[in-house]
């Protein structure tokens, strides 16, 4: 397991080479934490921009390490004696998780792992220098996955008894919700929480053919949601979910390669997989950052050297300078700027012509609610005096009369029309059926004032003149 913190002075990489627990920043030498360490170490950032980290030595002893800066200061925890400790995950939350210990836990380091002892294992969860407690006593699940927000810790977990489910713990409600019920079992998943909602990538496995699955929403609405196949891998080896540039990007390796996928509608559709343009040999590091940039994931795949550290998708759209050796795209971000004053005037124009077409469709309404009925005047036949004036003949008022003329519409482009256009009302037929009742109203008449010379002998048809 690798670590990639975001801190206000770098990018940093906190991974294990030969037995030893290393820090990169891609600007100096690595940086030594821990000699003798064994696998199972985790890392976060808090807000004031250090990094803490968890590791055990060879020995069985768990020691608690605070990077600042270039400081490094080092505290024994706790060592192995009857229980073997592993799984180590920390998380930094800002917005605390309430009075769970009777302590305030705000903005304090959460630190998770297993215990196990004669076979069976436990989970447990402690606020560094304070009580430990037990969050769940007989934990054996098939696999499982802890991910953290800034106000809540998701605990995942897929039983051995019911590989179809997947169910999340909540720390901080202390309760179970379930996540996805699959008719297939599930082989393996990927989550991520993004803007306080919960994003899953999984593998099921169809008459052995793999399909990459997906779905998100909060805890309470996730599991009605229904899946949406992404991709049907051959050799699935893990995956990523991120949202960056206000876009959700979903990567994955298939046969060695990384593909990616990209949704602009909030996870609603997805694009087909390509081939992404950065390939080599990838690391799956969690990811945590002290520094509020629009980046929201909770592991990245990276490709690094001593030197260079490349993350696929941010390393051609990096307009905060993530990359050491990389200036900040601000061509990218110039353009961003203007595209978004472009659309926010479109929508305001847009807005404003709409506003207005509905006060003269109101208009027009009202004028039609208002309109007196037919009405016919009798010419009153009175005898004039001399000098009287005469008044002119009423004529009937048609209720359907068009309305005065009001101000014109506004002119609307081509595009602006398209997406103004409302549903036609085919006029050409309505006035067609209403020649067809006039000339059936004609006939009708020219028949009835002939009837009573229907016997009549008829008058020979007459040609007309060429």
């Amino acid at each position: 397991m690798t670590f990639l913190c975001y801190t206000l002075y770098n990018l940093a990489k906190i991974e294990r080479v030969k037995q030893t627990l290393v820090l990169h920043n891609f600007k100096t030498r690595p940086l030594q934490l821990l000699p003798n360490c064994k696998e199972g170490f985790s890392a976060v950032v808090d807000s004031n921009h250090v990094i803490h980290v968890v590791a055990k030595t060879v020995k069985g002893q768990v020691l608690y390490i605070v990077i600042d800066n270039s400081n490094v200061t080092r505290t024994l925890l706790f060592e192995e004696t009857e229980f073997v400790f592993d799984n180590f995950y920390l998380a930094n939350l800002s917005n605390g998780l309430g009075n769970r210990l009777g302590n305030n836990l705000g903005n304090n380091l959460h630190f998770f792992y297993t215990a196990s002892f004669n076979g069976k294992s436990a989970l447990m969860h402690q606020v560094i220098g304070q009580t430990v407690e037990t969050l769940i006593l007989d934990f054996n699940p098939k696999s499982f996955s802890i991910i953290s927000s800034n106000d809540d810790v998701y605990i995942l977990l897929l039983e051995h008894n019911n590989p179809t489910e997947l169910n999340c713990l909540s720390v901080r409600s202390s309760a179970y919700y379930p996540i996805i019920k699959s008719q297939l079992p599930i082989q393996q998943f990927e989550a991520s929480i993004i803007e306080g909602q919960l994003h899953i990538a999984y593998i099921n496995n169809m008459y052995g053919q793999n399909q990459l699955l997906y779905k998100f929403g909060d805890l309470n609405t996730i599991a009605q949601k229904e899946p949406i196949i992404l991709a049907t891998p051959a050799k699935f080896s893990n995956a990523s979910i991120l949202k960056y540039m206000d876009s959700i990007w979903i990567n994955y390796i298939d046969n060695g390669l990384l593909y990616t996928m990209l949704s602009v509608d909030e996870g609603a559709l997805f694009s087909k997989p390509i081939k992404n343009s950065i390939q080599g040999t990838f690391n799956h590091m969690t990811f945590s950052k002290s520094v509020d940039i629009e980046l929201y994931t909770n592991a990245l795949f990276v490709t690094t050297t001593n030197q260079t550290i490349r993350i696929p998708v941010i390393a051609s759209m990096d307009i905060y300078g993530l990359h050491p050796d990389v200036a900040p795209n601000i061509e990218l971000e110039l353009f961003l700027a203007g595209f978004e004053v472009k659309y926010d005037d479109t929508i305001s124009h847009l807005s404003e012509q709409l506003s207005q077409a509905q006060k003269h469709i109101g208009k027009l309404k009202q004028q039609t609610q208002y309109s007196p009925p037919n009405q016919y005047v009798q010419p009153q036949h009175q005898q004039l005096q001399p000098n009287q004036y005469v008044p002119q003949q009423q004529q009937p008022q048609n209720q359907y009369a068009p309305p005065p003329q009001t101000q014109q519409m506004p002119q609307l482009s081509k595009k602006q029309q398209e997406l103004m256009q409302k549903p036609k009302t085919r006029p050409a037929l309505i006035l067609k059926d209403d020649e067809e009742k006039m000339d059936l109203k004609r006939a009708k008449e020219a028949f009835m004032n002939n009837v009573n010379t229907f016997d009549a002998p008829m008058k020979p048809p007459t040609k007309q003149g060429k």
